[in-house]
């Protein structure tokens, strides 16, 4: 059995715990790199696999509502162009913010993340157990998840301690006091943000506008090793057909194995595996006259758990995946 994706460009979406990414574009993949269910694999992994079954399943719907909402959003405010985000990192920033606000206020931001009843104490305990379950998750998958707030020195004292005794308690972020004024500040910033991502993400922060008191800051790093790798050797120039109908060369990769498969009404999905089978990309092709924006508009929390259920392993599926690249860019998200 064959499957092959032909279409340009690819989505990415996050569920979260559920992890991470959510790649979107106007043409016609979607790929999901998803936290799977809890398994058991020796002591090592004991207390990731715990802690993963402790987290809060109120938090992970939530997540994934907000999630998807987003992702719709930024298709409808930026068509045809690819969005790669990670919805994780918005809501545990998010998140963070929400314990220094009150009243009609924390109430919108609740609304926003789509947390329903959830009260503080139980989102950021949620998040205590979701980010110690993903520090030592797999040893094939570099997985980390950092947090860490820069406050205008001159403004430090008007900051509650119990607000940021509840991010290092809950979220482990470090917390620095700087001159905003002073250019090396930049820089550091800059740099935690440069360590934390593996060099991925250099360059940040240009200037500070003279009005910011505060940045609070997440970085999530993924790395993950293949449970079935793609052989370089087997890559291969192919026609690869664009959403508009046209071909072009492209370089496939290609590999063949026992993959998780499923073939819903309108759309053919897989999952890829990465390590200890814990973590995994899910990737949804929408049939040829299923375009893009109307599937992903059918999503929903409830629709996407349903498919991953109903996954089941086919044995020698062949797969051919288009090579891509994602590079950092930025995007504001005030208006969304």
């Amino acid at each position: 059995m064959a499957w092959q994706l032909t279409k340009r460009k690819a989505a990415l979406v996050t569920l979260v715990v559920l992890i991470v990414f959510l790649l979107g574009s106007a043409a016609n993949e979607i790929v999901i790199i998803y936290l799977g269910p809890q398994s058991q694999v020796g002591d090592v992994y004991a207390l990731s696999d715990e802690k993963a079954g402790s987290v809060d399943q109120s938090l992970v719907s939530s997540n994934t509502r907000f999630a998807l909402s987003l992702f719709k959003d930024l298709i409808a405010e930026d068509a045809d162009r690819n969005v790669f985000i990670s919805p994780l990192s918005i809501s545990i920033a998010l998140s963070m913010t929400s314990n220094g606000a009150e009243g009609s206020t924390r109430d919108a931001m609740a609304r926003a993340l789509q947390l329903g009843n959830m009260s503080l104490e139980e989102l950021n305990q949620g998040y205590l157990n979701l980010i110690e379950s993903l520090e030592n998750a797999d040893k094939l998958v570099n997985l980390s998840i950092a947090d860490s707030i820069w406050i205008r020195d001159s403004f430090e004292p008007y900051i509650k301690q119990d607000f940021t005794q509840r991010l290092i308690e809950y979220y482990k972020s470090e917390i620095f006091s700087r001159d905003f004024r002073n250019p090396q500040t930049i820089n550091e910033i800059n740099g935690w943000i440069s360590n934390q991502t593996e060099g991925k993400i250099d360059k940040m922060v240009d200037e500070i506008d003279p009005q910011l008191v505060m940045f609070l800051i997440n970085a999530i790093y993924f790395k993950g090793e293949w449970v079935t790798s793609f052989n370089e050797s087997a890559t291969k120039e192919a026609d690869f057909f664009l959403s508009d109908g046209s071909t072009i060369k492209a370089n496939m990769m290609s590999t063949k194995g026992n993959f998780s498969f499923y073939e819903g009404e309108d759309f053919k999905a897989a999952r890829f595996p990465y390590g200890r089978d814990k973590i995994a990309m899910y990737v949804f092709l929408p049939n040829r006259d299923v375009s893009l924006d109307s599937f992903v508009g059918s999503l929903s929390q409830g629709s996407l758990e349903n498919y991953i259920d109903k996954f089941s392993v086919v044995k020698g599926l062949e797969v051919k995946f288009p090579k891509f690249r994602i590079e950092y860019g930025v995007k504001r998200l005030n208006d969304v």
